[in-house]
């Protein structure tokens, strides 16, 4: 196969095949066929490993009894575990929703009244603000509804997605976002929820790199990670990704060699 499409075979394990799989092809000699084979470390299993060591670092921090609040108690256990893929996704995608919307309005200052009346009663809602204050809302407000249009034309295909990167509005909102972050640093239970923040930002990349076939992608988010694998104390995926990330760069080295 290898001779006749003049490519490396790639082959599939989840980790406790995939280090057997591995033991086997180094006890090869040299010249073995076996050589030529690439290992992959299974994308399902390293996301239910990576969901436990969400589980895992964020046990006794309020987050299961928030997910109580969705979920049954034995569905949040699953959850944490890492065993109920689809529900922890989900389940941390809401929450990391949640706590965006939250921040976005303790930086921005806006009250839900305001948010609500806006169209309606505008100027008397306002009329008790100072007028920095104003300006921020009035921008934050404006800024909601070019996203809101931006979303609609995303709906309808006439903004490729990957141009938003790009997007004035969005990269300001990153900005403030990323200046609330550091200005709270020095808080313990910020630290803590941003952590989590970071945490769900890498799942949801994984999963795009999963979906998409982003293969530097997929290495970046296993690669960033290895640090929760060893806080969770997941050693033999945390050994495993290790070895897989050098393996899979020495392969993209010696093809840019040849």
């Amino acid at each position: 196969m290898k001779r006749k499409y003049r490519a490396n075979p790639m082959l599939t394990f989840d980790q406790p095949l995939y280090w057997k799989a591995l033991t086997i092809i180094d006890n090869e000699p040299k010249n073995s066929d076996l050589k030529s084979i690439v290992l992959r470390l299974g994308g399902f299993h390293l996301e239910m490993t990576f969901l436990g060591s969400i589980g895992n670092i964020m046990s006794g921090s309020g987050l299961a009894e928030l997910m109580e609040t969705v979920y049954a108690p034995n569905a949040v256990t699953h959850m944490f575990t890492g065993k109920a893929v689809a529900r922890a996704v989900r389940g941390h995608f809401l929450i990391y929703n949640a706590l965006t919307s939250l921040l976005l309005c303790e930086q921005f200052q806006v009250s839900s009244t305001v948010l609500k009346d806006n169209d309606t009663e505008n100027g008397e809602h306002l009329s008790f603000l100072e007028d920095s204050e104003i300006h921020s809302e009035n921008t934050f407000i404006q800024d909601l509804n070019k996203l809101s249009y931006i979303f609609d034309e995303i709906l309808e295909r006439r903004v490729p997605v990957d141009t938003l990167d790009q997007n004035e509005v969005l990269r300001k909102i990153r900005d403030s976002i990323s200046t609330f972050r550091k200005s709270h640093i020095e808080y313990r239970t910020a630290r803590l929820w941003f952590l989590y923040m970071d945490m769900v930002d890498l799942l949801r990349n994984f999963i795009k790199a999963e979906r998409t076939g982003n293969w530097t992608l997929h290495l970046q988010t296993i690669k960033e990670m290895l640090p929760y694998f060893a806080a969770a104390g997941h050693n033999l995926y945390l050994k495993s990704a290790y070895v897989y990330l050098q393996q899979i760069h020495g392969v993209i080295k010696n093809k840019s060699c040849h």
